[in-house]
């Protein structure tokens, strides 16, 4: 009998949760791509998942190095920490925010992909997509504004 390396965990569970954060990772960067197709831009993608981005696109003489993600709103939420894992899931390092200037952010909730600049993100950063109950405006950016920004879409 060939000998199989899966645990019975697994075999209940065949998405264990690193493979999920793959998934919505791929979702994340579809939907940016076709964010940027959609304007004209070419798009490109890493070889290999060791490199700091996501996303390489480009436009006429301008080109920028994307860092998607993939998120739900909480409590009319959605928030984006300075942090990125190893390929092995095993250790978190801050991104090199010389290299990527943007972050794209697809919140799985409203189907919407938001552009955000990494100067805004130091710890962590809060887009509000839905009005708070209590008129909350501190530490939160409204998520219109970074909605298909004018240089994505010229």
């Amino acid at each position: 009998m060939p000998s199989d390396s899966r645990t019975l965990s697994s075999i209940h569970n065949p998405i264990n949760r690193n493979d999920f954060r793959d998934v919505a990772g791929w979702i994340g960067e579809a939907r940016t791509a076709e964010l940027f197709l959609r304007h004209g831009w070419d798009v490109n993608q890493p070889v290999l998942k060791t490199v700091p981005y996501d996303l390489h696109v480009r436009k006429g003489d301008r080109s920028e190095y994307i860092q998607c993600k993939y998120r739900s709103m909480y409590r009319g939420c959605v928030q984006v920490r300075n942090q990125r894992r190893k390929v092995d899931h095993t250790k978190k390092f801050r991104y090199d925010f010389d290299l990527i200037r943007y972050f794209s952010i697809y919140c799985r909730n409203n189907d919407n992909v938001y552009i955000v600049p990494t100067s805004l993100i130091s710890e962590s950063f809060s887009l509000r997509i839905e009005k708070s109950k209590n008129n909350q405006q501190l530490n939160t950016h409204d998520a219109e504004l970074y909605l298909e920004p004018e240089w994505v879409t010229q």
